[in-house]
């Protein structure tokens, strides 16, 4: 819920991974199960998920990599096919 809960004027919900910090700026909750057991970030058809510890998985519709807009080519780019935060 933190990552709905937040929107401007207060800072987004966010992780560092390496030298980098992820910002999640908006998600969508679809109440699917996640791919795996196991929290990562990754892109599939095009759009970016979020595999939750709790076993969930959330469609994450923004995405900010050291304050810059980032797709797919740009999280790739970084972090491979996916990110085990």
């Amino acid at each position: 819920n933190l990552i709905r809960a937040l929107a401007p004027p207060y800072p987004p919900a966010f992780f560092d991974s390496g030298k980098h910090r992820l910002h999640l700026l908006g998600s969508y909750f679809r109440n699917l199960p996640g791919a795996t057991p196991r929290a990562r970030l990754y892109w599939s058809d095009g759009r970016c998920y979020a595999d939750c510890a709790d076993g969930r998985r959330l469609q994450v519709t923004g995405l900010e990599i050291d304050r810059k807009a980032a797709g797919q080519a740009e999280f790739e780019q970084l972090f491979g096919a996916e990110l085990f935060p």
